[in-house]
């Protein structure tokens, strides 16, 4: 995409961004909390208004988790991003206490993977799909140094970890990183 001086625009794009929209990113939500929100969409009804293939990037922190059916969306993101371009997702983990609010319409663990790398085939396959977990620490120190350990844990032994020791080590954020 070009402007009329014949530079080149990136767009990236931050869904349902409410009144905290990602720096360089322009919003796309519901309603116009700030001027950041230059994209009025419900993401629960409506496709983005963007040709295919003509999105930079896109983020969505803490908007999937609210959604009818939040694979439509990531259908629809895949649909309008650049091959290549990244999409970055921020969800709360069941196993965090917090996540249990009346709002929230699904519930996301290390077991939605396959709704990304093309093991279920009637969802989109992403080229590189990556997740990891944001644990509940209450100090920081102690999260910068076990986040590392109990990560590789967890792309190891997801079972293991959801079944058996989710409820000891919460995971307060689940980060889902897919490349187009």
């Amino acid at each position: 995409m070009h402007n009329i001086y014949g530079d080149f625009i990136v767009l990236n794009i931050d869904l349902g961004c409410g009144i905290a929209c990602t720096p360089g990113y322009s919003g796309v939500d519901y309603q116009k909390y700030t001027k950041d929100v230059k994209y009025i969409v419900d993401l629960n009804k409506s496709k983005l208004p963007f040709k295919n293939n003509s999105v930079d990037s896109a983020v969505c922190n803490h908007v999937l988790e609210h959604l009818d059916n939040p694979m439509d969306l990531v259908k629809e993101v895949h649909r309008v991003l650049k091959p290549g371009a990244k999409f970055i997702i921020r969800v709360p983990h069941y196993s965090f206490p917090a996540c249990n609010v009346m709002n929230h319409k699904n519930y996301w663990s290390f077991h939605c993977k396959p709704h990304f790398d093309g093991s279920y085939h009637e969802y989109i396959k992403w080229n590189n799909v990556n997740f990891v977990g944001k644990f509940a620490y209450p100090s920081r120190i102690i999260r910068k140094i076990t986040t590392p350990i109990l990560n590789k844990f967890l792309i190891s032994y997801p079972f293991v970890y959801e079944t058996y020791l989710s409820n000891f080590f919460p995971i307060f954020e689940l980060g889902i990183t897919v490349i187009k």
